[in-house]
């Protein structure tokens, strides 16, 4: 005796795959435009289960100065955007470890954390302060070179470039 019958398998797709960071950028971020916003993207990738991607931010100094979004781009690829919230100042924060997870919706959840290093660029963006503002003196007699007063000035800027200062007469001066 014999018999046959027709038999229908399906195989369900497992969550085995961790979603993995690609394109990751690092190096100086040239904050001229300090407002912002400036963004950094990165692609993630999650070959066998992609829905309900989702990202947040690890740190809490980088929580408070950035955001994070999490769009699709196909089903298993999505971009991770990271946008400023607030203004970037190398002066007060010269670099950010932004780590962060993202996690697939699979079941169990697989996530994988990713961090950028974001060295901000010095740019001039600080007006030098002078330490004296007006200044009376008495007259002086006589046609020797007398020191009267050492003028100096501060400037958030720190780069040799940009915190450089240079003293100078105005040349429209009536009294000098």
């Amino acid at each position: 005796l014999s018999g046959s019958m027709d038999l229908h398998v399906q195989v369900n797709n497992i969550n085995d795959v961790v979603p993995s960071a690609s394109n990751v950028p690092a190096g100086n971020v040239d904050t001229t435009n300090e407002e912002g916003p400036y963004s950094i993207t990165v692609s993630i990738s999650d070959t066998d289960f992609g829905t309900g991607m989702t990202a947040q931010l690890l740190d809490s100094a980088a929580a408070s100065a950035f955001d994070i979004a999490v769009s699709a781009v196909s089903a298993t690829a999505f971009d991770v955007t990271i946008t400023n919230a607030t203004r970037l100042d190398r002066e007060t924060t010269g670099s950010y470890n932004i780590s962060f997870s993202v996690q697939d919706g699979g079941t169990p959840a697989l996530s994988d954390v990713v961090v950028l290093v974001l060295t901000l660029a010095d740019v001039n963006d600080h007006a030098p302060v002078p330490d004296v503002t007006s200044l009376t003196i008495d007259e002086v007699s006589g046609s020797t070179a007398t020191v009267i007063q050492a003028l100096t000035a501060t400037d958030r800027d720190t780069a040799v470039v940009n915190g450089a200062l240079t003293f100078r007469l105005d040349s429209q001066s009536t009294v000098f």
